[in-house]
C-alpha cells in the first residue's frame, strides 16, 4: 500500500497509519459478507470509525475517480469499514449490508440512494438503465461512449442502447428491446418522440463509489457520520465531471449544499469538516457558475468582492462576476465589472490581467465598445506590462489557457477562446521539446471540442435562464433545420433517411447534442481514416445515401423560395465534413499532436473551402449563419496549415479547391 503514502501530503492532511495498515488487509476482500465478518473481528486493532471517515473523506478528496483505480477502491473500503464499524450492533442495518455481492459493484439500492443525495440520476433519466447493470470500479472507460434511445410505438416502449465500447451486454451495434411495464426502470410515460441520453463510459467509475457513500449516508444514524459520506459523495460527483453528462454538475451542486446542511447540524465542531464546509462556501459562485445558474454565481461573486480583503481577491471575484453576467447576455452590466476590476489591476494580478486580454481580443469590435467602454489605452498597457513583466513560464500560461478554455465554452462562446488557441498552438510549436509536444496534443483536444460548440451556434443560442434554446429566425420556418430522429412510423432512422417535420418539434430540436447526433446519424459514420503509422491514410468507407441525403437537404434549403432560405443544414455539413468525424481518431486515449493528420472529407462535393466562400459572397441566410461559417473557415485553415495531408507520403484530399 506505498502508493497511499503521498495521498497525505497531496490534500494537506495525513492519513492515519492503522488506516493504512487495515487497507493493507482490505484489499483482498471482495464480499460485503466478508468485509463485515473481519472489520468485527478486528475491531480492537482498528482505527475509530470517527478515524476511518475522515481517512475515506482524504483518500476520495485526493483521487480523480474516473481514472485512478487504486485510489477509489480504497475510498470505498475505508468507507464501508468505518460504516461497519458503526453498525455491527445494530442487526437490522448490519443485515442489509452482509448480502453477498461485491464490494466493488453497484446496486439498485445505490442509485436510489444517490438520487434522495444529489437528485441524480431522476427517476426518469435513461442512465438508469446503465447503471442497472452492476459497473464496478473496474469498468474505467476514457473517452467511450453509451447511447441510449427510448420511443413509444403502439403502446409499446422501446428501448434501443449501443456503447463505443464492449460493456456487458453491450457494443457497438443498436441492440433493440421491448419493455414490460414491470422491467421499464424509467418512470415516466413515453411520447410521440423518442428521448436519448449519451454518456461518457468514463462515469461509471465514480458514480459506483458515490452510490456507496451516498447509501452510507442514507443509512447511518450519526450525524457526523452522514456529514463526511455526504462530502464524499460531492468530491468524488465533482470528481467525475470530465465525463459527465449535463445535468451532473448540478448534483455535485446539491451534494454540497446537504453537506453544508448537515456540517452546520453538528452540536460540536469537527476540524475536518470545518474544513471542507469553508471550501465549499468559498466555491459557491464557481459551482453555481459551472452549473450554469450564472444569474446565481454573478450575485455570490458580488458578494465575495464586496468583503474582500485584498485587491487580488476583489479583482478575482469582479471577473468572475463579469463573465457570470456576460453568459447571461447581460453585456452592459459585465461592462462595468469589467472597467471597476481594470481601475485595480496591479502587478499581483497577472491571471485576471492575462484572462481580460484574451477576453478583448476575442470579442467583436460592437461587443468590445459596450464591454469596455471608453478604457484608456494606458489601462490596457498596465495590463500588458502585468504579463510581460511575470513572465509567465509556460505551464502557467497552458494552464491559464485551458481554464480560460473551459470558461468561454460554458458561456456559449467558442469564438472568443479559439483564435487565441490558434496562436498558443504556434507557439508551443516553437518550443519543440516532448513536454511542449504535450501541450500541443492538449491544444489541439480543446480544439477538436470547440468545433461541437461552434456547431451548437448554428441553430442555438444561449438564454437568459442559461440553456441552450433553439434561435429564433425571421422569414423561414426553423423546424426545417433540423432532421427528426424517427420515421414517421416509429422506426429509428438510418444512414440516409431525412424526416423533417413541417408541424411540431422533432425531439433533438431543444438539444444542440441531439441535433448534431441525428445530422450525424443521417450522414453515416467514417471509419478512421489514418493508420497507426503516421502518415499513411485509410480509404474511407461512407455510406453514400446518406451523404447524399444530407447534401440534398443543404441544397433544398438554401435554394428554396418559400419560406425564406436558410444555411443552418449547409453549415451542418461543413461542421460533419471538416471537423467532427475528423476528429473522432483524437478521441483516443493515445492521441498525439504530431501524429494527427487534417484530412476532411469531400464527399458531398458542395463543401470545399471556395464554395463556402461563396455563400459568404453572396450574403446568404443569416448574418448569424454567416459569422459561423466565417469562422469555421478560419478553423480550417489553421488546421491545413499546421496539420498538412500532404507531408510525408499523404496524398493530398481529393478536391480542386482555389
Amino acid at each position: 500500500m506505498f502508493w497511499l503514502c503521498g495521498v497525505g501530503p497531496a490534500t494537506g492532511q495525513n492519513l492515519d497509519p492503522r488506516t493504512i495498515t487495515l487497507l493493507s488487509e482490505l484489499v483482498s476482500i471482495e464480499r460485503y459478507g466478508e468485509l463485515g465478518r473481519f472489520v468485527s473481528h478486528t475491531a480492537e486493532a482498528s482505527p475509530t470509525s470517527a478515524t476511518l471517515w475522515r481517512d475515506a473523506y482524504i483518500i476520495a478528496a485526493a483521487s480523480d475517480g474516473a481514472r485512478d483505480a487504486q485510489l477509489a477502491d480504497a475510498a470505498l473500503r475505508v468507507l464501508l469499514a468505518a460504516l461497519f464499524v458503526d453498525l455491527k450492533d445494530q442487526e437490522s442495518l448490519g443485515a442489509e449490508l452482509s448480502i453477498e455481492d461485491p464490494v466493488i459493484a453497484m446496486q439498485p439500492r445505490h442509485i436510489d440512494a444517490l438520487e434522495t443525495i444529489a437528485g441524480f440520476p431522476g427517476k426518469a433519466d435513461t442512465i438508469r438503465y446503465l447503471l442497472a447493470r452492476s459497473p464496478t470500479l473496474r469498468d474505467r472507460f476514457t473517452y467511450r461512449g453509451y447511447t441510449v434511445m427510448r420511443h413509444a410505438k403502439d403502446g409499446l416502449a422501446i428501448l434501443t442502447e449501443s456503447t463505443t465500447a464492449p460493456f456487458r451486454d453491450l457494443g457497438r451495434l443498436p441492440k433493440r428491446r421491448v419493455l414490460e411495464a414491470a422491467e421499464d426502470m424509467v418512470s415516466t410515460r413515453m411520447g410521440e418522440y423518442a428521448s436519448t441520453r449519451r454518456v461518457n463510459l468514463a462515469i461509471l467509475a465514480p458514480l459506483v463509489l458515490a452510490g456507496h457513500a451516498a447509501q452510507a449516508a442514507t443509512l447511518t444514524p450519526e450525524v457526523r457520520h452522514r456529514a463526511y459520506a455526504l462530502a464524499i459523495v460531492a468530491e468524488v460527483l465533482k470528481a467525475a465531471l470530465p465525463s459527465a453528462p449535463n445535468d451532473l454538475p448540478r448534483a455535485t451542486w446539491v451534494a454540497q449544499n446537504r453537506t453544508l446542511i448537515a456540517i452546520e447540524a453538528l452540536d460540536s465542531p469537527d476540524p475536518v469538516l470545518s474544513e471542507v464546509a469553508e471550501r465549499m462556501r468559498s466555491q459557491e459562485p464557481s459551482a453555481a457558475f459551472f452549473a450554469q445558474r450564472f444569474d446565481r454565481s454573478a450575485v455570490a461573486y458580488r458578494e465575495q468582492a464586496r468583503q474582500a480583503q485584498t485587491v487580488p481577491e476583489r479583482v478575482s471575484r469582479l471577473w468572475g462576476e463579469a463573465i457570470s453576467l456576460l453568459a447571461s447576455r447581460q453585456v452592459e452590466r459585465a461592462g462595468r465589472s469589467l472597467r471597476e476590476a481594470l481601475g485595480l489591476l496591479g502587478p499581483e494580478t497577472i491571471r485576471i490581467a492575462y484572462a481580460l486580454m484574451v477576453l478583448r481580443a476575442g470579442v467583436v469590435e460592437d461587443e468590445a465598445q459596450r464591454l469596455f467602454g471608453d478604457t484608456t489605452e494606458k489601462q490596457w498597457q498596465v495590463a500588458k506590462t502585468i504579463i510581460s513583466d511575470a513572465q509567465l513560464d509556460d505551464s502557467v500560461r497552458s494552464s491559464l489557457d485551458l481554464d480560460l478554455a473551459h470558461v468561454f465554452k460554458t458561456i456559449g462562446r467558442a469564438d472568443i477562446i479559439m483564435r487565441h488557441l490558434f496562436a498558443r498552438i504556434d507557439a508551443v510549436r516553437a518550443m519543440g521539446a516532448d513536454a511542449e509536444r504535450e501541450l500541443e496534443s492538449n491544444y489541439l483536444y480543446q480544439i477538436g471540442s470547440l468545433t461541437d460548440d461552434l456547431a451548437n451556434q448554428i441553430s442555438f443560442e444561449m438564454s437568459e435562464n442559461d440553456r441552450w434554446v433553439a434561435r429564433e429566425t425571421t422569414g423561414y420556418d426553423k423546424r426545417l433545420d433540423f432532421l427528426h430522429n424517427l420515421r414517421p412510423e416509429g422506426t429509428l432512422t438510418q444512414p440516409g433517411d431525412i424526416v423533417i417535420l413541417t408541424t411540431g418539434k422533432p425531439y433533438g430540436m431543444v438539444n444542440p447534442a441531439e441535433d448534431l447526433a441525428t445530422t450525424f446519424a443521417s450522414y453515416g459514420y467514417v471509419e478512421p481514416r489514418v493508420s497507426l503509422v503516421v502518415g499513411e491514410v485509410v480509404r474511407p468507407e461512407v455510406a453514400a445515401a446518406g451523404v447524399e441525403a444530407v447534401r440534398d437537404w443543404a441544397l433544398a434549403a438554401e435554394n428554396r423560395r418559400e419560406p425564406l432560405p436558410s444555411l443552418a443544414p449547409y453549415l451542418k455539413l461543413l461542421w460533419i465534413e471538416w471537423f467532427s468525424q475528423v476528429f473522432e481518431d483524437y478521441k483516443g486515449v493515445n492521441r498525439f499532436a504530431q501524429g494527427f493528420v487534417y484530412k476532411p472529407i469531400v464527399e458531398s462535393g458542395i463543401t470545399t473551402p471556395s464554395e463556402a466562400r461563396k455563400r459568404i459572397a453572396g450574403q446568404r441566410g443569416s448574418a448569424n449563419q454567416r459569422a459561423t461559417l466565417g469562422l469555421m473557415l478560419e478553423l480550417r485553415t489553421f488546421l491545413e496549415s499546421r496539420y498538412p495531408a500532404n507531408v510525408k507520403g499523404v496524398p493530398s484530399a481529393r478536391v480542386d479547391d482555389s
